[in-house]
């Protein structure tokens, strides 16, 4: 995968849309084998940079936390 950087909200709008499909093929029947290969693809591709952006940002409020207690301030 490359260094593709997505916005949160469009993370977001691609699993809903993944999420959509999946539930709207479930109504017509269970998924072909093409059709899961294309939704494990999809979500491959999705999830890893959902983990990356949700733990930058717990890396971030930790930091900040650190800073805040090193420096004896209050958030």
């Amino acid at each position: 995968m490359g260094n593709h950087t997505m916005s949160r909200g469009e993370m977001i709008r691609r699993l809903d849309d993944a999420s959509r499909e999946v539930h709207e093929r479930l109504d017509n029947g269970p998924l072909s084998p093409d059709e899961r290969h294309v939704l494990a693809a999809t979500l491959t591709r999705l999830l890893p940079m959902v983990a990356d952006s949700l733990q930058d940002q717990e890396d971030r409020e930790a930091a900040q936390a650190l800073l805040r207690g090193a420096s004896g301030s209050k958030p």
